[in-house]
């Protein structure tokens, strides 16, 4: 809810017409599709590519093809994450890509919320917030959980959700400990519960039920260009992309030369930490 209120002041300060958000998507993946090494129109992990919003600025008059500098800070506030007085982060901002056809757009590209609106939003959320992260009596009860997230959430932030499996992993004794009935997937470029460019249709709770009735837990195969958190192998599902929709670059001298394409990508779990490999 803190991210709502800061987002909307950020936008309202410096409106960014949604013509635009394909504009800003655009550089994101011309940039950092690459970082993983495959092309494939898809940001594996926004974090292993930095986006620095100013290669949009305007070089003279706003156009629908640029940003103005006010509108770069706004979109660096998104990224950023509200801060305290003092300009210390106190909570995750959102990854960058995927901006439009329903990301900003129907998320961040509002008005500006009000402080009644502010002060509802925190009272609801005092009550809905699943932030208890000492889960020992649900493991003691034998449940299991499969929680994943879109990268490209611009509701909630896929940042705050792994602060969150980490802190289970200090409060429950280690990683290791978690994963025995808590596992964890990152979906790239999908959007809040579905949407978006990537991959965003796949069987989760049939996964669930493997693992709950019959001792199976989500192995080491996954959905298209998706990755478990470290310490966690990947989600046993079948899954599908949605055709993207985002205009595609007609230079490829913009990416990583090292990149290269692939098929069938599927992750695996090397020492502890998910890596991309092709079958």
């Amino acid at each position: 809810m803190m991210g709502f209120n800061w987002d909307s002041r950020a936008v309202a300060a410096a409106p960014i017409p949604l013509d635009k958000l394909p504009l800003i998507e655009n550089a994101v993946t011309n940039q950092c599709d690459a970082s993983d090494g495959l092309l494939d129109g898809l940001v594996q992990d926004p974090r292993a590519c930095s986006f620095e919003p100013a290669v949009l600025r305007c070089q003279g008059a706003e156009t629908k093809d640029c940003l103005t500098g006010a509108q770069i800070e706004a979109v660096r506030e998104v990224y950023g994450g509200p801060a305290n007085s003092s300009g210390r982060r106190v909570t995750p901002g959102f990854p960058s890509g995927a901006e439009s056809n329903g990301g900003w757009d129907v998320w961040i590209s509002g008005g500006a919320i009000t402080d009644p609106a502010s002060r509802q939003m925190f009272e609801t959320g005092l009550i809905l917030n699943a932030i208890d992260p000492d889960l020992r009596r649900l493991e003691r009860r034998g449940s299991k959980i499969v929680m994943y997230h879109g990268w490209t959430d611009h509701a909630l932030s896929a940042l705050k959700t792994i602060q969150y499996y980490e802190q289970v992993g200090r409060t429950m004794g280690g990683p290791e400990e978690v994963r025995d009935f808590f596992r964890f997937f990152l979906v790239p470029d999908m959007h809040h519960c579905g949407g978006g460019p990537g991959p965003n249709v796949f069987d989760a709770f049939s996964a669930l039920v493997d693992w709950v009735e019959q001792g199976k837990a989500p192995s080491a195969s996954s959905p298209r260009g998706a990755r478990w958190w470290p310490h966690a192998p990947a989600l046993s599902a079948r899954t599908r992309s949605k055709p993207s929709t985002r205009a595609r670059a007609t230079s490829t001298t913009q990416r990583t030369s090292s990149a290269r394409r692939r098929s069938r990508p599927t992750t695996t779990e090397v020492q502890g930490v998910v890596a991309v490999r092709t079958e």
